[in-house]
């Protein structure tokens, strides 16, 4: 996975983070009609890159859209189903990006 410096995340980068997030909003509507609020309760769910912070010299992992930001439902399968089509969207706008199911709650 590409590792991405802070002077990169420019506003290309924060315009297709911005589609992929109401994309993934759009996905989440979706599954509560059809599921309702199902799936564990996490935190820190969400879709990271690799980023070195300025001033540092190792990658960190940096949340660019918080799972919390696509619904307001705490049911992990209702935004889980979605990760695969929101990476996909991304990539095909050259964001390298991973996600991370967080830790129960």
């Amino acid at each position: 996975m590409k590792i991405y410096k802070e002077k990169e995340l420019d506003d290309y980068f924060w315009e297709w983070t911005y589609r992929a997030q109401k994309m993934w909003i759009h996905i989440c509507k979706e599954n509560i009609e059809k599921y309702g609020n199902i799936g564990t309760c996490v935190l820190g769910a969400g879709i990271y890159i690799n980023l070195i912070p300025k001033g540092k010299r190792k990658p960190r992992k940096y949340l660019i859209i918080e799972s919390s930001e696509a619904t307001n439902y705490q049911g992990s399968i209702i935004w889980e189903d979605g990760v695969e089509d929101v990476l996909k969207f991304l990539k095909k706008y050259d964001i390298e990006a991973d996600y991370h199911p967080g830790r129960m709650d």
